[in-house]
């Protein structure tokens, strides 16, 4: 069985700032991220956005923005790995493993972009020939 599948791919050199990454999601599954305190970074969604849920514990440790299909989040403090949850306008969720550390190298002046990508995962058929699930 496949689990959450995190690719990331580097869209421009190592050695750039403001490099994209993309996290795919598959419908159900928990997408984990790991922040470093004070280093922006930027979820761009490909469908419009409603709410991000950030629950009570981790409020006073986490900075967000939500505009249109992007959230920009930056934690101000360690926190140990919390469920956030954010809602797309037509009602979809995304479930978000959070977590941040003391980062141990100074933060970037840009936010660190994902893009995160939704994959639907198909069932897969049979390759015999003749075989058929229906009757008519």
């Amino acid at each position: 069985m496949i689990k959450l599948l995190i690719v990331l791919i580097t869209l421009l050199s190592l050695s750039s700032v403001n490099a994209e990454l993309r996290l795919l999601s598959f419908p159900g599954e928990t997408i984990k991220l790991m922040l470093d305190v004070d280093q922006e970074v930027q979820l761009n969604f490909e469908k419009p956005l409603s709410s991000i849920g950030i629950p009570t514990d981790i409020k006073n440790n986490i900075k967000t923005q939500l505009i249109d299909s992007r959230i920009w989040i930056k934690a101000t403090k360690a926190f140990k790995p919390t469920r956030v949850l954010v809602k797309s306008l037509k009602g979809e969720i995304s479930v978000f493993s959070l977590s941040a550390s003391p980062n141990q190298q100074k933060a970037q002046e840009y936010p660190i972009k994902y893009n995160i990508v939704s994959e639907r995962r198909q069932a897969y058929k049979s390759s015999s020939s003749g075989s058929s699930s229906s009757d008519s």
